[in-house]
């Protein structure tokens, strides 16, 4: 009878809470690594959950990762995505899915489930930059246990990478644009924000990063990031944010198409992250 009501109390106080569901956390194992300041660099399947218009640049491939956040096992994540080139006329789709599970002693209180389509193509191209845009469609699906109820929404997201002599690059994204909500008695607005960033490459084999990131009901905040090819087959990255402050690394590997990814994070208050991620390159 004690847990009955110790998980009818849980499960009120999240139903309750719907400001912070579908709250944005890295997405990507390489986009952790690197501070989360990937929305200029998305350039593989993962560019789904950050800046549509990077599956422009992006291989046929898919990606499949497992993170639990902050070291807890009840707030375990799961992601997955694809991308395909079609053409350079018609550009590349992707798509893609993550889903955030908060358990509490074998019982699932809650479950957000985020599916992605998306599509990207250039705008313009000549010998010496070109400009990519994309779009992402998201539905966003709640379901409570206990028979609290469930529900659904969904959400547009915009992208432009413009690329300058291949050294340089300008990003701008904008996701949930539209303002979608969900509650049927109150009305909650689900996470809005707009990211710009610079990517430069001082030289070959180095990436370097600056994102700013405005949440629409929160502060803006500043993630900085590296990507340092060791070898043709290993990177390593560096990253650090300040909203919330945290320190990042990282490790990639990719052996004949076969990918195989690894990200850190350090917060001074609460346990690290240690997100993995595995895909294939094809």
């Amino acid at each position: 009878m004690k847990k009955l009501i110790l998980l009818t109390s849980l499960i009120a106080l999240l139903a309750l809470n719907l400001n912070a569901l579908f709250e944005t956390y890295p997405s990507s194992a390489r986009a952790r690594g690197m501070g989360d300041a990937f929305f200029t660099l998305s350039n593989d399947s993962d560019a789904s959950f950050y800046n549509p218009a990077g599956l422009d640049e992006a291989d046929n491939q898919f990606n499949l990762g497992m993170v639990d956040l902050y070291g807890n096992k009840y707030l375990r994540v799961y992601t997955a995505s694809a991308s395909y080139r079609f053409s350079p006329i018609y550009g590349t789709i992707g798509i893609a899915g993550k889903q955030l599970g908060v358990d509490f002693e074998d019982t699932s209180l809650s479950t957000e489930s985020t599916f992605t389509l998306s599509h990207a193509f250039k705008l313009m191209k000549d010998l010496h930059s070109s400009i990519a845009f994309g779009y992402s469609l998201n539905m966003y699906d709640l379901e409570f246990a206990e028979n609290y109820g469930s529900d659904s929404a969904f959400g547009l997201n915009l992208g432009a990478i413009a690329t300058m002599h291949q050294r340089t690059k300008l990003s701008f994204a904008i996701h949930n644009i539209n303002n979608p909500t969900m509650g049927d008695d109150e009305q909650f607005e689900l996470p809005r924000k707009m990211v710009t960033g610079i990517a430069y490459q001082p030289y070959y084999g180095v990436m370097t990063t600056l994102e700013l990131t405005k949440e629409l009901k929160g502060d803006t905040s500043v993630a900085a990031g590296i990507e340092y090819t060791l070898y043709e087959a290993m990177k390593l990255r560096a990253g650090v944010h300040n909203n919330p402050a945290v320190y990042s690394a990282g490790v990639g590997f990719n052996v004949r198409g076969m990918l195989v990814d690894y990200g850190f994070t350090y917060h001074s208050d609460l346990d690290p992250t240690h997100h993995f991620q595995v895909g294939y390159r094809f």
